[in-house]
């Protein structure tokens, strides 16, 4: 099967060879890219390997593509063809001669060396130039890299959203819903199915507690296994993940499509007056003290930390007007030019 992929480019007498994610050197590669990519749309990254030891890390992208566009793209130009024309795609911002130039900077030599690549299913006619010319044996790509990465598997965007009480979560849903057809779920969804199977009302304090109850039963990523089962059943371009409150909660659905973690923020009072005036839940009738006091339970702890790693932010003391202009531009930076 792998011999019959349409690579846009390979030299002759090479091949690709292939390690699953669980591979430790794949892992870093991804770890890598995650941490070190500028491109927010494509990340890939780079781990050389010499006798068992990494002598070179590289992860690929700018900051030339966010503030001035792609050039290619305007143009129309293929994939695998005129890196030149634009700065931001340029071969000298791809990962692989990045990882060669960390090699070299701390006096490594690459002969003989390996290239676990994770985020990209080929590589292009410049990378495979330098790597030949440094001595490169061999280039691991992930297993399936060619159905995970390719631009038409990663069409599907995800916003997961994380936010305190009252934040705007839901308005934010709701209207990529209404307006772009977007598929929603809620990681309370699960939860609220649980206290429907026991007859049990929809509080909050009940909400947190049972999440905290699966998640130290079922290990911490439970929600976003049943999250992710349940998103591949759907079809829709963009899927939204509303009520993000650990990492555990995505780990699975990021690589689902392009997810993007969005962070949505309000000042306390507003986000309690919010509370009080939609009353989702039967206990939301409380004192403002309540309210502060609610935010220091485990659930909500953690949301700080989340909204920090966020790659877009969003801030909602406004009305519904001001919230729409700023989800329209996450859509058209995500979305708009596929």
């Amino acid at each position: 099967m792998l011999a019959n992929i349409a690579y846009p480019y390979i030299p002759k007498g090479r091949a690709f060879k292939f390690t699953p994610l669980s591979d430790p050197f794949m892992t870093m590669a991804k770890a890598y890219a995650e941490t070190h990519s500028l491109d927010k749309h494509y990340p890939n990254a780079s781990i050389m390997v010499k006798n068992g030891k990494i002598i070179g890390m590289g992860a690929n992208g700018s900051d030339y593509h966010d503030n001035h566009g792609c050039k290619r793209k305007e143009l129309g130009i293929p994939t695998g063809q005129g890196y030149d024309l634009c700065e931001g795609c340029h071969p000298k911002n791809h990962s692989e001669p990045a990882a060669l130039k960390d090699a070299a900077k701390k006096e490594h030599d690459a002969e003989g060396a390996d290239i676990y690549l994770w985020g990209h299913w080929w590589c292009c006619e410049p990378c495979w130039q330098q790597m030949i010319a440094a001595g490169i044996r061999d280039v691991y790509l992930m297993e399936d890299a060619h159905n995970t990465f390719t631009k038409e598997a990663k069409k599907r965007i995800i916003f997961g959203i994380v936010g305190h009480i009252g934040s705007g979560k839901g308005a934010a849903a709701a209207y990529l819903e209404s307006r772009y057809g977007a598929g929603v779920y809620r990681s309370s969804n699960i939860l609220r199915d649980v206290l429907d199977r026991l007859h049990e009302p929809h509080k909050r304090k009940s909400l947190q507690e049972l999440c905290l109850a699966l998640c130290e039963q079922f290990g911490e990523d439970i929600l976003s296994k049943t999250m992710r089962a349940d998103i591949e059943q759907l079809d829709q371009s963009i899927m939204v993940v509303e009520g993000i409150r650990r990492e555990g909660d995505f780990a699975h659905i990021k690589d689902a499509g392009e997810f993007v973690l969005v962070s949505i923020d309000a000042d306390t009072k507003v986000r309690y007056n919010r509370l009080i005036s939609r009353g989702e839940n039967v206990d939301d009738n409380k004192s403002f003290e309540d309210f502060l006091e609610d935010s220091k339970r485990g659930t909500e702890l953690n949301i700080s930390k989340l909204s920090e790693q966020a790659t877009e932010h969003i801030h909602n003391n406004g009305d519904f007007a001001a919230l729409y202009a700023q989800i329209d531009q996450l859509v058209e930076t995500y979305a708009g030019t596929r």
